[in-house]
């Protein structure tokens, strides 16, 4: 459990008693900044030291990244070498403004924040939840919950033998899922091994 404001802070290590997190939970104090790119970075770090083989992190916050040390861009290239589902769950600020100005033509200040989100848990084979209401959160977090334990985990090997550190993207493709109600969400690719000369 990692709490995140200006700074960025491990407030539960790895644990097997809920009891230890609803501890963590009431210990903390909502205030300050949002470091939101830094706490995902050492979230996704802390996640790949875990023992077990499906390694998932759920964030949960207003949205808008303030002060990180870590850029958008240093993220993404983190969350894409790294094996880490993302679920990000994200309540935006009711006054972020909705129009895009210049008659509509750019993208408005919470499209672009929703926008930036998004894609972070979209490198993963996760999803971004951007809800309204307070309510709604009992039905995302189910949903994660689902997922999490539906999920088929695969593997294969390239046919491209070179190991030259370079981002190669890939495409998983199930036959018939829309008609059977199936949806594919999976990692977009991933960083081959470099030869260490």
């Amino acid at each position: 459990f990692i709490s995140f404001k200006g700074e960025v802070r491990l407030e539960e290590d790895f644990t097997q008693d809920v009891e230890d997190i609803y501890d963590a939970l009431d210990n903390v104090i909502v205030s300050g900044g949002t470091a939101l790119y830094d706490a995902i970075h050492l979230a996704v770090e802390k996640a790949a030291e875990g023992s077990e083989l499906k390694k998932s992190v759920v964030i949960f916050t207003d949205g808008e990244d303030k002060d990180s040390y870590y850029s958008h861009e240093e993220l993404l290239e983190k969350v894409e070498e790294s094996d880490v589902q993302l679920y990000i769950v994200s309540f935006l600020d009711k006054d972020l403004p909705t129009s895009g100005g210049f008659f509509g033509i750019f993208k408005s200040a919470r499209e672009k924040i929703q926008q930036a989100i998004r894609v972070i848990p979209e490198n993963t084979g996760g999803e971004a939840f951007f809800p309204d209401k307070i309510e709604e959160l009992n039905e995302i977090f189910r949903s994660i919950a689902y997922e999490l334990r539906h999920q088929y985990r695969l593997a294969y090997i390239s046919s491209n033998p070179v190991k030259d550190g370079t981002w190669r993207r890939t495409d998983i493709v199930l036959k018939g899922a829309q008609q059977r109600g199936f949806k594919v969400r999976a990692k977009k690719g991933y960083f081959a091994k470099k030869d260490t000369p």
